[in-house]
């Protein structure tokens, strides 16, 4: 009885290789931002006067074009963001532009008509992974990883 419960084992074990093995791929890259006017009304609470609603907000990723180097906007899908009610008042998450052929790829955020802001990020890529280790919008770092603390900052319009 212990001989084929060892055979057993020692099958178990030499059907269990590495190249089996499967490597997840972690991508780590949502970005939340609450928006406020100068008097800290929530613009994206559709109970503000002023409010952004979801249908006037665009997220665009900037692409280079490889055969002639040019730049171009390109929608995010409309799953890659969305607004939704947090703790303390109403926030955009979102997923920004990752293109690996830019070193600090670049996301337009357009707010209705009036209003956009542009959004970079530094990005670790590493064999199974990408994830945003630092955020700037317009020029400014409004994040980074060493901070350890949920990749969120608030935005005044």
């Amino acid at each position: 009885m212990k001989t084929k419960i060892f055979l057993a084992a020692l099958i178990l074990l030499a059907a269990c290789s590495d190249k089996e093995k499967s490597e997840a791929f972690v991508i780590d890259t949502k970005i939340e931002i609450a928006v406020k006017d100068k008097d800290g009304n929530d613009l994206l609470n559709p109970q503000s006067e002023y409010y952004f609603d979801q249908s006037s907000v665009k997220v665009l990723y900037i692409v280079k074009d490889e055969t002639d180097g040019t730049y171009s906007e390109k929608s995010a899908l409309s799953n890659q963001y969305y607004i939704y009610k947090h703790e303390a008042g109403y926030r955009l998450a979102f997923f920004p532009n990752t293109d690996n052929k830019e070193e600090f790829p670049k996301t337009y955020i357009q707010w209705g008509e009036n209003y956009r802001d542009t959004l970079s990020c530094k990005i670790y890529r590493g064999k199974n992974r990408e994830i945003v280790t630092e955020v700037w919008i317009n020029g400014v770092k409004k994040w980074e990883d060493s901070l350890l603390t949920e990749r969120f900052f608030e935005l005044v319009k």
